[in-house]
């Protein structure tokens, strides 16, 4: 919030979009500071939290889902394509659902565990990014390997 309008465009140049960015990250770093830092992230009641930070120009519900899964260690899903992908191709879930049905069904079904929430995403990342991208490679996939 200190930093020179310009200065930060310039910082955040290299990623794209960089006025779109550099606002983003203004607003975002406005929020935070006012909704009480990361003490107030780990302790608010969460789904309030979560509707304020999706107030926030430029937040959407896989990126504010990522900042209080991630940052704040807060047990809220990450429901991002590779998520969606792999459990419909898995036929868990169906594809055409939105991301809450995803979010509220992946709430229901995994264990309350900051870790089982982070581990959770990181592996279907992986898996996507390996396997289910949008031509899937299933003969290496990792979840369709036999059990034991």
């Amino acid at each position: 919030l200190r930093v020179d309008e310009e200065e930060l465009m310039e910082l955040v140049r290299p990623s794209g979009t960089y006025r779109a960015k550099a606002t983003g990250l203004r607003a975002v770093s406005a929020w935070y500071r006012d909704a009480g830092g990361l003490a107030a992230l780990c302790e608010r009641s969460l789904e309030p939290l979560r509707d304020e930070l999706l107030a926030v120009r430029g937040i959407g519900q896989e990126t504010a889902d990522a900042v209080l899964c991630f940052a704040a260690g807060r047990r809220t899903p990450v429901v991002g394509a590779y998520a969606r992908r792999v459990l419909a191709r898995h036929g868990l879930f169906p594809a055409e659902r939105t991301y809450a049905e995803a979010r509220a069904w992946l709430l229901e079904r995994l264990v309350p565990s900051r870790l089982v929430f982070e581990e959770f995403h990181a592996l279907v990342v992986r898996v996507g990014y390996d396997n289910c991208k949008p031509r899937p490679d299933c003969e290496s996939c990792p979840a369709t390997a036999p059990l034991g």
